[in-house]
């Protein structure tokens, strides 16, 4: 009888409750993914998910640096991406002058803007010589969501032309960062420009929509297609840069620089090297467009996982460090590489080797990560440093040789013996920083001014 009763029971809850009304399941979170303890900004650095969503583009007009200048002309370039087709761009143009407020000449773009992305160029003749021109790019495009067309520019940028006395080798942009250049520009499909004294050196300058919508400098890389690694990368660092949650990471060559010279791919398996941000994808955080530049293989350099690029170890120690010494005025950094035998002042050896990574089996692991430092002592001058004095001003370096096993003692603090003169590094690497600021006090340096 019990028995019978309780299947009768049964069937009227399940009348009652009728189809909609079926009892489900509880509802549970799935369990969270584990973070990479060593680095929990990036849970898995090494394995990024292809799908990971990309940002949809918006429009961008980039203004390059001149090229071809002399006496009496100079030629002037721009890049652009994400330009809705649906109706044709127009008045793709140069504004130019001699004063950077009042930019009242106009040249017309060279070339048709017929696709979404590309560049365009224009010959600016008849200038006067040893004249400041100021100049940017400016284009109208559609706005599919008003319905008509808006303006859109790049950043102002400078050259000087030459005048009878002085050769005609390409002139690099004034930024505060970077090391002097000689170089050549080659157009094209691509935007790069090669070494006119190091055989294998590429540059490329990338520009970016900062967290205010302003397209400004993002890096300047220096890639060495001879040992297919970066060598350095020049670039102001600055917290409204570093603010904001960072988006999927999407790792992939470098589009202005022809894919020959990089790595043969963007990830892989490396072990027991990782991918090294040379600029620090935690560095530009504030921009999805910022961040995905620093994502191109020109940043990425061969790191040691387990002694040397993870959480507290020998460089992300050095790392944490420099971070602290971004303020409120500009921090200009130059993080780079060295590829012959070296010992630090922690005595810590490296001797060069070729490795596998990205696919590509001729890379140069580096021997030395270094960084060179330059802002206002009181970082909050408001002043740019190229109107500093010598005294308002600190530079220094600071190198540590690539540890790839485990060391004998402990090593990993930064101490004033990680620290030398800019000037002592420009004598161990041939390259000449800070360029741009003749007051930057490169052959001094005080442990004090940086906390140590």
């Amino acid at each position: 009888m019990k028995r019978i009763l309780f299947i009768l029971l049964t069937l009227l809850a399940v009348y009652a409750c009728g189809p909609g009304n079926m009892p489900v399941e509880p509802i549970v979170d799935p369990p969270e993914q584990p973070e990479n303890p060593e680095n929990p900004d990036d849970p898995d650095p090494d394995n990024p998910d292809p799908d990971d969503p990309v940002d949809p583009e918006v429009p961008i007009l980039q203004t390059d640096v001149a090229t071809d200048i002399t006496i009496s002309s100079a030629t002037l370039h721009a890049r652009y991406s994400g330009i809705d087709m649906t109706h044709a761009p127009q008045n793709a143009v140069f504004e130019w002058g001699t004063e950077a407020q009042h930019l009242s000449g106009r040249i017309t773009a060279e070339q048709n803007v017929a696709e979404a992305a590309g560049s365009y160029s224009a010959t600016l003749p008849t200038l006067s010589s040893g004249i400041t021109y100021f100049f940017r790019a400016s284009m109208d495009v559609w706005d599919g969501a008003k319905g008509a067309y808006r303006n859109i520019s790049g950043e102002v940028l400078s050259f000087t032309t030459r005048t009878p006395d002085v050769g005609s080798e390409q002139s690099a942009p004034g930024w505060a960062e970077l090391p002097a250049l000689n170089y050549t520009h080659h157009g094209g499909s691509y935007n790069y420009y090669t070494d006119n004294t190091r055989e294998g050196l590429y540059y490329v300058h990338h520009k970016a929509k900062d967290p205010h919508g302003a397209v400004v400098r993002n890096y300047t890389a220096c890639w060495s297609g001879i040992y297919r690694c970066p060598v350095w990368i020049a670039a102001p660092r600055h917290k409204d840069y570093e603010s904001g949650k960072a988006p999927s990471r999407n790792y992939r060559l470098d589009p202005d620089l022809p894919a020959e010279v990089q790595y043969a791919g963007a990830s892989g398996s490396n072990s027991p090297y990782n991918r090294g941000h040379m600029l620090g994808a935690a560095e530009r955080k504030g921009s999805s467009d910022m961040f995905a530049q620093v994502n191109y293989v020109t940043n990425i350099a061969p790191q040691h996982g387990t002694y040397f690029n993870s959480g507290g170890k020998y460089w992300n120690s050095l790392e944490d460090e420099i971070d602290g010494y971004v303020c409120a005025d500009t921090l200009y950094i130059v993080v780079g590489t060295y590829f012959e035998s070296y010992t630090d002042a922690k005595g810590i050896h490296a001797d060069p080797k070729t490795i596998t990574f990205n696919g590509s089996p001729d890379v140069t692991c580096p021997t030395m990560f270094y960084y060179a430092l330059l802002r206002t002592k009181s970082g909050n001058s408001g002043k740019k440093v190229q109107n500093c004095s010598a005294s308002e001003l600190q530079c220094a370096a600071f190198v540590r040789a690539h540890l790839q096993s485990a060391p004998s003692g402990s090593v990993y603090s930064v101490t004033s013996t990680d620290m030398m003169s800019v000037a002592d590094l420009e004598r161990i690497t041939g390259f000449t920083y800070f360029a741009n600021v003749p007051n930057a006090p490169k052959s001094t340096y005080n442990a004090s001014d940086w906390g140590l």
